[in-house]
């Protein structure tokens, strides 16, 4: 049932007064009346609106008329039915083009009318202008291609398995990485789970299977290596982690997670220097694969729940994307960062949120002082992005700055990232939320402080780390 149908059906019963008035407390919506010959009998002011046109010059007019030369088309063809009581109701999506050459996208719904005798009298018709739908809906599908190509250039699958209270289990989403792992698709190990048990080396299945038991019922971490023979006859070793996912909690928990094709790695083991480098890599990877999963994927998969019980809306969505989007630009390129350079990385988160804000009036100033400082680990360059981040967003949110001011220095072994604002500044009864708490811990962690420093006008934040060579 759609919110169109009581108006409907009020319309099948009521009296031409009632209708009147029902057209007009309706005004978020074309509404109008058509007899059995396809002429206009009643409209509604928001119809004089959509089309640009008179209600003089709609009254007793064909419909047809109305629509334009472009759009002459079978429209009362598709009308025809319900008068004659064949169907129901009509239901479709189209383009409008006004008497002006003007354009916008159009959601038809009709409904036949009949009297007590059930003799056909006429058609209510609504249109909803929906432009602004399709232009989310668009930017939407937009986002999510760009977000497959990024997830495609990862090193690692991605993935979501359902567990149900009965023992069984199933994949509801595979990234195309993960796919070309385990050489098989989402579509077949939707239709029949077995595929992967059946891959796993029987040496390895027994132990896999105990500990998928175990971290089920306590709801613990899993992370387990195992080996795969797969459909080409490939034997791989496969390192994954994964973790109830507490936002889309329900009738069977989902597990998020992460797999990596290790076989490389294990053919080296013979080596001890090399598998020492092997080693400190994948624990390096592992740490930034978790911030990858703690930050755009759990935005993602409440996003989708969400969405599937239609409490977010497609702007909402698209806003999500765009969010996990950039969350994801950040830990690729410090992931791609050879030389583990903090300035080579705030270059590129620069250059990245320039063309984010390039519609943006608020002004951006950089000043980096960086020549001397130190290669630094992926995760501690990570962690810095990420509260310049978090930082810059509060001051375009919530702080409607109009210009924010960033600089980076090193000097006596200590870096100092100093981010400051011209907005309305913090509320004298400040209380921390859970981004400056998720700052404030990331600062923590690699061995800084932030402090907090409120100026007129405006904020000031500064991170100060020691940097040990």
């Amino acid at each position: 049932m759609t919110k169109f149908d009581p108006i409907f059906d009020v319309c099948s019963v009521c009296t031409e007064h009632q209708l009147l008035q029902l057209i007009f407390d309706a005004t978020d919506a074309a509404i109008f009346r058509l007899d059995n010959y396809g002429r206009i009998t009643l409209v509604n002011q928001r119809m004089i609106d959509m089309f640009k046109i008179t209600r003089e010059q709609l009254i007793g007019h064909f419909y047809d008329d109305i629509l334009g030369t472009n759009n002459k088309d079978d429209n009362f063809t598709q009308l025809k039915p319900l008068i004659d009581k064949t169907i129901n109701s009509i239901n479709f999506q189209r383009v409008y083009v006004r008497s002006d050459d003007s354009q916008f996208n159009g959601q038809f719904r009709a409904r036949g009318m009949f009297d007590k005798n059930n003799q056909p009298e006429g058609v209510v018709v609504i249109i909803s202008d929906i432009t602004e739908q399709k232009t989310v809906e668009n930017e939407l599908l937009h986002c999510r291609t760009r977000f497959s190509v990024m997830t495609d250039n990862l090193p690692c699958g991605l993935y979501d398995l359902a567990q149900y209270p009965d023992g069984r289990s199933e994949y509801s989403y595979l990234s195309s990485r993960a796919e070309e792992i385990y050489e098989l698709t989402f579509a077949e190990l939707q239709a029949d789970m077995s595929l992967f048990w059946n891959m796993v080396f029987p040496e390895d299945l027994h132990q896999l299977l105990n500990l998928n038991k175990e971290c089920n019922k306590k709801g613990n971490l899993f992370e387990a290596k195992f080996r795969i023979k797969t459909r080409s006859g490939k034997i791989k070793w496969i390192k994954t982690s994964s973790s109830p996912n507490p936002h889309l909690a329900g009738e069977h928990v989902i597990w998020s997670g992460y797999i990596i094709d290790i076989t490389r790695q294990k053919s080296m083991e013979q080596d001890l220097l090399e598998l020492e480098i092997a080693h400190r890599v994948s624990l390096e990877h592992e740490r930034i694969m978790e911030d990858l999963h703690d930050g755009f994927g759990s935005q993602l998969s409440s996003a989708g729940l969400l969405a599937q019980r239609g409490e977010l809306t497609n702007a909402q969505m698209a806003t999500l994307l765009q969010e996990c989007m950039e969350d994801l630009h950040i830990v690729v390129d410090t992931f791609s960062n050879q030389e583990r350079n903090l300035h080579t990385s705030l270059v590129n988160f620069r250059h990245r949120l320039q063309q984010r804000n390039n519609h943006n009036t608020t002004q951006f100033n950089w000043d980096f002082q960086l020549d001397q400082i130190p290669a630094m680990d992926s995760r501690t360059i990570l962690h810095v992005l990420r509260i310049i981040q978090e930082v810059i967003n509060n001051a375009l949110k919530h702080a409607q700055a109009k210009q924010i001011n960033i600089s980076a220095t090193y000097a006596n072994d200590t870096l100092v990232v100093t981010i400051s604002d011209n907005g309305i500044g913090m509320p004298e009864e400040f209380r921390a939320g859970r981004g400056l708490k998720n700052i404030n811990k990331r600062a923590h962690e690699i061995g800084g402080y932030l402090h907090f420093e409120r100026k007129t006008p405006g904020t000031e934040v500064s991170l100060i780390v020691v940097i040990n060579r």
